[in-house]
Order: C-alpha cells, then sequence, then structure tokens
C-alpha cells in the first residue's frame, strides 16, 4: 500500500481479492507501522525509524512456506503501490530470489547509493 494508506485501500484500487479466489492463490496485504514501509531511502515512520520491513517480508515468506505445504517460496510474486512498490524493489535488491517476480506500481527502483 501507499503511504498513508492500509491493505482495504489497496486492495479496493486493485481489486486483488476476487482475483485470488478466483485463481485460488493466497493473498497477503501487509500493514506497514503506522500505515508506511521503510524502503531504504524513504518513506514515514517506517523509515525513520529503521523499522526493518524487509527482514519481515523474508520471515513471513519462511513462515507460510513452512506452515502450509501448498505454498512453495519460488512461486512468491509481489506487487506494490506507492511506498509499497519501494519496498518490493528495495528488497529485490537485498535478496533476490525473494519473489519469482515483482510489479512496482507508482514507485521507483532505489538503490542502496542513493
Amino acid at each position: 500500500h501507499g503511504l498513508g494508506e492500509d491493505p482495504a485501500t489497496m486492495n479496493s484500487m486493485e481489486s486483488f481479492l476476487p482475483y485470488a479466489e478466483t485463481h485460488n492463490f493466497l493473498l497477503i496485504l501487509p500493514l506497514g507501522i503506522q500505515n508506511s514501509f521503510n524502503a531504504g531511502t524513504c518513506c514515514g515512520y517506517a523509515h525513520q525509524n529503521q523499522i526493518h520491513d524487509v527482514d519481515f517480508l523474508v520471515h513471513l515468506q519462511k513462515q507460510l512456506s513452512s506452515e502450509f505445504a501448498f505454498i512453495e517460496s519460488e512461486f512468491a510474486y509481489a506487487v506494490g503501490h506507492s511506498n509499497g512498490a519501494f519496498l518490493i524493489t528495495y528488497a529485490m535488491q537485498q535478496h533476490p530470489h525473494l519473489f519469482r517476480a515483482i510489479a512496482p506500481i507508482g514507485g521507483y527502483a532505489t538503490t542502496k547509493d542513493e
């Protein structure tokens, strides 16, 4: 989700839930702390307080893969809007195999040097 938004807003903008139900995939819509994600070079409370959002994504994927046999981490995809787009591009820089593919919407790929 974007900075200041929440998972419900993200889902209403992109309509992921009906697609997930129709095509039988697990949809996870995390809520950033104070509606923000730390994407390395930005954003909001999460960035200011150095919240470890990339580590959260890694942990979440490992936890879900170990708890549910039907989840295969090599088939994980991520979509992010705005602050969420910054986060998924930042996560891919740190963990290139975390997702099979990402779709950042309205955010750009930050670099470690910025």
